[in-house]
């Protein structure tokens, strides 16, 4: 054996230990913890104000207990819950109005699990509000009397010069505020702590934050470890759908694991968004796998989400839609049966963790493991308000 060989193996080895060692570590952490995590503990009384920097660069204060907390859109609500644990819906004051047309499997499913949330004052949808009339959704928010209103940063950052007002407003009414993102950051080495961990560090939940940051962070080691001794590079070209017949949004934008496990082909073409893709780049692109991201629907059902049953039969219909289209029949990823349907709204929180663990078993479960998967799954289980229960993916080769 020469002596590259040797280095190679024992650089592999090396990467095979460390990350064992990590889910080692995370399951051991995880089963010295309570369910819930924890908060302070009752002996150490807060020194007031407790203090947290957001993702926007904003110092958030807080001079008392929190409890009462305004949740300005779907992802908003899920970390805030995921942050604080047991107990969650007895401290929202708002909800966004327009949480259950969203998603609206998950968003029935909050409606008949915590059904007093359904009769809470609400707050405008963001997109629409800040577009026209940016001070409606700071009076709403206002009106409500939070001790803390939570942030979207990925809206908020489409209105840079439209947010003035409505921060000002916030500030005269006394109302502090959080800006959360995982949606462009999921998934680089601080991203839980910045979120998770500041938000628990306001909410006194610092044991149950430190317990999610900690497994994400060693959940995200795994599989990078495991990257760095991988030669190929797979390309992806990732679409988010407007209809069967015709090309969406072929983007380079917002899917994070996409760029941790290989290539993105839209950064052959400019990178961001392209709304006008063709069957000639698709072909020039030969991507070896083709991921369509969204809430798919065939006769009026949704096929993936929260709480949506599996359903091979309409999945497999509503996929034949797709690869209708001209000249898909012809592409190399086409007859590898390397084209999958992904739900995509993981990326909001800490479900992120999934697409990465799910794609990498999807492609090379040397990667990660299907009972590495298994415990990420359970790992999410446990933390996410409403449980890792659904149908997230659907890929080809099954039939």
């Amino acid at each position: 054996m020469n002596k590259d060989m040797r280095l190679l193996l024992v650089a592999m080895l090396v990467v095979a230990v460390i990350s064992v060692a990590a889910f080692t570590l995370l399951s051991n952490y995880s089963n010295n913890n309570s369910d819930e995590g924890g908060d302070v503990p009752p002996e150490d009384v807060p020194v007031w104000p407790i203090t947290a920097l957001d993702l926007a660069g904003h110092k958030v204060s807080i001079n008392d207990t929190i409890k009462r907390v305004a949740v300005t859109d779907l992802s908003t609500l899920e970390v805030f819950a995921t942050a604080y644990g047991e107990g969650w819906e007895d401290m929202i004051c708002a909800m966004p109005e327009d949480y259950s047309s969203k998603d609206p499997s998950l968003g029935s499913h909050i409606s008949k699990t915590w059904p007093k949330l359904s009769s809470l004052p609400t707050i405008p949808d963001l997109e629409t509000a800040f577009a026209s009339n940016p001070n409606s959704v700071a009076k709403a928010i206002a009106d409500a009397k939070p001790d803390l209103v939570i942030l979207p940063k990925a809206v908020t950052d489409r209105f840079p010069d439209s947010l003035d007002g409505f921060y000002s407003a916030l500030d005269q009414a006394g109302v502090p505020y959080f800006h959360m993102m995982f949606y462009a950051l999921g998934l680089s080495n601080s991203v839980s702590g910045d979120n998770i961990g500041q938000l628990c560090k306001l909410l006194q939940k610092d044991v149950r934050g430190d317990e999610i940051v900690f497994f994400y962070d060693f959940a995200h080691l795994v599989v990078k470890n495991r990257l760095a001794a991988k030669a190929d590079i797979i390309r992806f070209y990732v679409e988010v759908p407007s209809s069967p017949s015709e090309y969406g949004n072929v983007t380079a934008s917002g899917f994070p694991e996409i760029d941790f496990l290989g290539y993105n082909i839209q950064n052959d073409y400019g990178g961001g968004d392209d709304h006008e893709f063709s069957l000639e780049k698709m072909v020039e692109c030969d991507a070896d796998w083709i991921l369509l991201y969204g809430v798919p629907c065939y006769d009026g059902k949704q096929l993936l989400g929260y709480c949506v049953d599996e359903d091979d039969e309409a999945l497999a219909a509503c996929m034949a839609q797709y690869l209708a289209r001209e000249g898909w029949s012809d592409l190399d990823a086409v007859k590898s049966k390397h084209v999958c349907f992904c739900y995509g709204e993981h990326r909001h929180g800490i479900g992120g963790i999934y697409d990465l663990y799910k794609l990498a078993n999807l492609i090379d479960e040397t990667i990660v493991t299907d009972d590495e998967l298994a415990s990420v799954i359970v790992h999410l289980d446990k933390y996410l308000p409403w449980g890792f229960e659904g149908t997230f993916t659907y890929v080809m080769e099954r039939f």
